[in-house]
């Protein structure tokens, strides 16, 4: 909400778009340093599968404040 604020007090759409873009490069980093689906513990498992799921549902919901309609798969 801090940046939904911000761009609203600036009138400057970018701040949300700046926003996803460093939400999708920290995502990417994580994807590609952690096991997500082979790990044998399933809370733990679970637990990264959950982290997927909010990360997808935060930059959809930001990109639809831009205007943007989220890919549903990549």
């Amino acid at each position: 909400d801090d940046k939904i604020d911000e761009a609203k007090k600036e009138y400057e759409p970018f701040v949300i778009a700046r926003y996803v873009l460093d939400i999708a490069r920290s995502f990417n980093r994580f994807y590609y340093q952690e096991k997500i689906i082979d790990v044998e513990d399933v809370a733990l498992r679970d637990e990264k599968l959950f982290i997927v799921y909010s990360i997808k549902e935060l930059i959809k919901q930001n990109l639809a404040i831009l205007g943007i309609r989220a890919p549903e798969r990549m």
